[in-house]
């Protein structure tokens, strides 16, 4: 419980970092959890109409290709905010 309870909130503050103008954090932050909160529930009727039609292992398969997917769009869609760090820890500033 320890676990899920700080990954969730490191992943809630992911969207504040990203949306540009600066001035749509907060409605970024909502509508993120909006489209989380609706996955959980649409996720968990799509998972059981899986396992009943075609098994467990299908639901569960299908649920692990779902997540890969998306991490695929987060990996090719998204930016990285953090600076890049030198070799000493320091941040690398650009000219």
């Amino acid at each position: 419980m320890v676990a899920r309870s700080s990954s969730i909130r490191a992943v809630t503050s992911l969207p504040s970092g990203m949306p540009r103008p600066d001035g749509w954090r907060a409605s970024a932050v909502g509508i993120y959890r909006l489209w989380r909160d609706i996955g959980f529930a649409v996720g968990a009727l799509l998972a059981g109409a899986v396992a009943d039609r075609f098994g467990m292992p299908a639901a569960i398969w299908s649920v692990a290709a779902l997540t890969a997917l998306s991490g695929v769009v987060v990996l090719v869609r998204m930016d990285e905010t953090m600076p890049a760090r030198g070799p000493a820890g320091a941040v690398a500033t650009s000219p």
